[in-house]
């Protein structure tokens, strides 16, 4: 495991709680999924969302959520990472916010094994 990514962000006026766990995956030869080019639909029902298969160092050129992948996919860390992203708006008053050290993108170790060599 890479990532472990917390997002918490405001959809149509209910507030998301999105938890991710990503991994580092490598295919067998002849894999189906080797063969997928293009575009392609994944279980969610937005039609503004695909996936596509591109090399870790076209992310930085690419507009992909997490946005993180961006740049972090460039090093893939030794260990698991917990990274929490804050996109919901922030009151006005900070004194009313229930949210104590939140920062929007911020990357902290968990405490885990180091990832296997493969």
């Amino acid at each position: 495991m890479l990532w472990i990514v917390e997002n918490f962000f405001d959809r149509d006026g209910v507030t998301v709680h999105e938890l991710g766990f990503l991994y580092e995956a490598h295919l067998s030869p002849g894999d189906p999924l080797i063969g997928i080019r293009g575009d392609f639909r994944g279980p969610e029902d937005e039609p503004s969302i695909f996936f596509r298969w591109v090399p870790l160092p076209e992310l930085g050129f690419l507009s992909v959520y997490p946005h993180f992948l961006r740049t972090l996919s460039a090093v893939l860390p030794d260990a698991t990472r917990h990274i929490v992203i804050d996109e919901r708006p922030r009151d006005a008053d900070p004194e009313s916010s229930d949210r104590t050290g939140d920062v929007p993108g911020s990357v902290q170790p968990v405490r885990t094994a180091p990832r296997r060599a493969t």
